[in-house]
């Protein structure tokens, strides 16, 4: 396991417990196995885009903080902002493979229009 997959890990397991969550718990909400939290929680897995913005959602922290360890930890709310979202990433882009920046770039455009759709919907 890298740093990065280690501090990533750490935050992912102390964001839960802050929130006095358990795993299975948060398995549930998120439609994953709890073996697979664990996995992410110990750093044997990364979970994909989508799911670390749940988690981020769930946790009340910001994806920022989560991801890179920067900004500030907590948020109530996440406000989509692409340049922002990608310079957090930005630290991440030496350790991925082509095809895992290009999954990467295309989660994100599928949860910005995912958000602009509700903001659309909200208005209405």
């Amino acid at each position: 396991m890298n740093q990065m997959n280690k501090a990533l890990s750490e935050r992912l397991k102390s964001s839960r417990e802050n929130k006095n969550f358990k795993q299975n718990k948060i398995a549930e909400l998120l439609d994953i196995h709890n073996s697979t939290l664990a996995k992410y929680e110990s750093g044997d897995r990364e979970p994909d885009t989508h799911t670390l913005i749940r988690l981020a959602d769930l946790y009340e922290v910001s994806l920022e903080w989560l991801i890179a360890g920067k900004s500030s930890r907590s948020t109530s709310t996440y406000t989509v902002d692409p340049a922002r979202d990608f310079l957090a990433l930005e630290g991440l882009k030496y350790e991925l493979t082509q095809e895992e920046a290009e999954h990467l770039k295309e989660s994100l455009e599928t949860f910005r229009q995912l958000a602009a759709k509700k903001n659309r919907q909200k208005k209405q």
